[in-house]
């Protein structure tokens, strides 16, 4: 979404909200972590990303739980690992 166009249904109707700082995320149980998000919506069909800003991704890697791939997907070309 971030190039502008909706991956779901393929419009350009897409919109960004600013930055929304220390943004509170649950990290499991009583613990938090703050974030800043960039949320990204389509005016279309209403699907919503969010992106985490760069320089918060390590407080996600050290609080979140990660997710075991099950598989590589067919058309995966890169390794965010």
């Amino acid at each position: 979404m971030k190039d502008g166009y909706c991956p779901k249904c393929n419009t350009a109707d897409v919109y960004r909200k600013d930055p929304s700082p220390n943004q509170s995320l649950k990290a499991g149980g009583w613990v938090q972590t703050s974030v800043t998000a960039y949320d990204y919506a389509c005016g279309r069909c209403g699907y919503v990303e969010t992106y985490i800003e760069p320089d918060d991704l390590s407080r996600i890697r050290e609080h979140w739980e990660a997710v075991d791939p099950k598989e590589k997907r067919k058309n995966d070309s890169a390794d965010f690992g």
